[in-house]
């Protein structure tokens, strides 16, 4: 079967060939392995699509080695960049008093946003535009749609799941800080519902303006982390207020495309898996293990309602075990999750430099020959 038959299947409740292995491949070795060749980072993203499209049936996100150093976004964001990661080093404000003022300026700008338009950076990315992206040589909408057809073509039959569009929460406590943002949650919570909002409609216009026929697998991925190991990042409260009716009104827009959609929350979701389901998601990921998130209970409860993805334990087994424990742990995790089909393996959360890349190996191999 090919990749995408083998996920159309899955999504069916199916059984396929084999058990499909989507994931995100960033650990230098494994993608040398795979793809036949010494990883060099100044063709790093070439040689990393290689390597997906040798082994992985789909892909939610791609990334490529950065040169380590320092990148200030439009609106003043400091970004430290360092190989395969990035994060915020210094903000455009110091206090809630700017923070405030900032927002009601991105409310602006999030209100403003024309995914027709040039010059206009993501509404949903959480980070700074790739080095291949100019957003000023075309509109927004043509430029990212013209990069994910070129990354779509050197994947092959790889599937690359269709993200553009979000809700915008993780963005928005991430660019605030998690600190500042509790904060704005409570003195001004209006405010902060109308950040929500005006994040989620501009990401809404995304998605009225493609044609569905640019894109050729319709499969999409909506990444919010909403949780952390011993539960929801947020009260449920303000989730169901904030959070699931945007979420339950963006997934409707993707099944009115022809899009199945996976949901991803890193952490413990086992409060709010109602809530999930409520919203009409087709599946979940990443199945965070250390986060008390069990393949077999969640299997028996929605097994035959939602696509379960992950549970192969990127922070435990995968980073500390043996080679044979990862296969054992491979093969326990197929028997669970393969009956009934329903069941797409991958990492709690990347295939990463901090794993063995023997190990790496070790699950994939064993998965593809299972």
């Amino acid at each position: 079967m090919q990749p995408v038959e083998r996920l159309e299947a899955v999504f069916a409740f199916e059984e396929p060939d084999r058990v499909p292995i989507c994931d995100k491949l960033r650990n230098e070795a494994v993608i040398a392995h795979y793809a036949g060749e010494p990883f060099v980072p100044v063709r790093g993203m070439e040689i990393s699509l290689k390597a997906c499209r040798a082994v992985l049936d789909g892909t939610m996100t791609l990334s490529y080695p950065q040169a380590e150093g320092e990148h200030t976004t439009p609106d003043g964001f400091v970004w430290r960049k360092e190989r395969w990661t990035s994060w915020i080093k210094e903000r455009p404000f110091q206090d809630l008093v700017g923070l405030s003022a900032w927002v009601r300026g991105e409310i602006e700008r999030l209100e403003g946003f024309d995914p027709h338009a040039e010059g206009w950076f993501s509404p949903s990315s959480l980070f700074p535009p790739s080095p291949d992206f100019d957003p000023q040589e075309a509109g927004y909408l043509k430029a990212r749609l013209d990069h994910r057809s070129q990354l779509q073509g050197a994947l092959g039959d790889t599937v690359f799941f269709f993200n553009e569009a979000k809700l915008g929460l993780q963005r928005a406590y991430c660019q605030a800080g998690l600190e500042f943002f509790s904060y704005l949650m409570v003195d001004e919570s209006a405010l902060v519902s109308h950040w929500l909002d005006a994040a989620f409609r501009a990401n809404l216009r995304i998605l009225e303006a493609i044609d569905p026929n640019q894109i050729p697998f319709r499969f999409a991925h909506i990444g919010e982390d909403i949780a952390f190991k011993t539960g929801p990042l947020f009260s449920p409260a303000f989730l169901r207020r904030e959070f699931f009716p945007r979420l339950r009104d963006l997934v409707g827009i993707y099944h009115d495309l022809g899009f199945k959609v996976i949901f991803h929350s890193d952490g413990n979701l086992n409060r709010l898996m109602d809530d999930l389901m409520d919203t009409g998601i087709d599946g979940l990921d990443p199945l965070e293990t250390q986060a008390g998130m069990d393949l077999r209970l969640l299997k028996q409860e929605y097994g035959q309602q939602l696509v379960l993805c992950g549970g192969l334990d990127a922070s435990g087994v995968l980073a500390f075990g043996t080679e044979d424990e990862v296969r054992d742990a491979t093969r326990e995790l197929l028997r669970v999750g393969a009956p009934g089909s329903g069941y797409i393996l991958r990492s709690t959360t990347q295939l990463g430099p901090g794993i063995p890349a023997e190990n790496v190996i070790a699950a994939l191999e064993t998965a593809r020959g299972f």
